[in-house]
């Protein structure tokens, strides 16, 4: 499976210039923790840089800073650590343990913002996953039982009309 297949497409972004304090808004909008800084050319957006809930709150309040003048290219984790959409699942995982984060933009062929991968977002293919395989197991438990039973009574049948 590739990256592109789990990516969440619907990607909260903001320019650099834009405050602390409306970044949080726009976070609480979309009900996301992360922001993902744009350059935006001609409708293409190109991913800078990545604010966090925690950027916000580490960056922020904890150093009296002032979310109304504070901007997010001040205090955005750069360079920005992206997936290749075409990438596997499996593989961008690994890069993303490697470099201890918990979401990437996600990129096309040219650099360009397609989408954004977390953690949650894998964490629901794994469950989704796993509660296949259980229905799986169940639906082989009935189909046996159910073979089994009418196999019984099959037999009960036979032997029944030969004695």
């Amino acid at each position: 499976m590739r990256v592109r297949n789990i990516c969440n497409l619907a990607v909260t972004t903001a320019l650099s210039s834009c405050s602390v304090r409306r970044a949080a808004a726009l976070m609480r909008e979309h009900h996301v923790g992360d922001v993902v800084i744009v350059e935006d050319s001609g409708g293409v957006q190109w991913p800078l840089g990545l604010v966090t809930d925690r950027d916000l709150v580490m960056e922020t309040i904890s150093t009296y800073g002032d979310p109304d003048t504070l901007t997010l290219g001040e205090i955005m984790s750069k360079p920005v650590y992206c997936l290749m959409e075409d990438e596997g699942v499996d593989h961008g995982l690994m890069r993303m343990r490697a470099a201890g984060v918990r979401r990437a933009p996600v990129i096309g062929t040219e650099g360009q913002l397609t989408g954004i991968v977390s953690v949650d977002d894998v964490i629901a293919l794994l469950a989704e996953r796993m509660g296949n395989l259980s229905a799986l197991l169940d639906h082989e438990r009935t189909r046996e039982r159910d073979l089994r039973g009418s196999m019984a009574e099959l037999f009960t049948t036979v032997s029944e009309g030969s004695t």
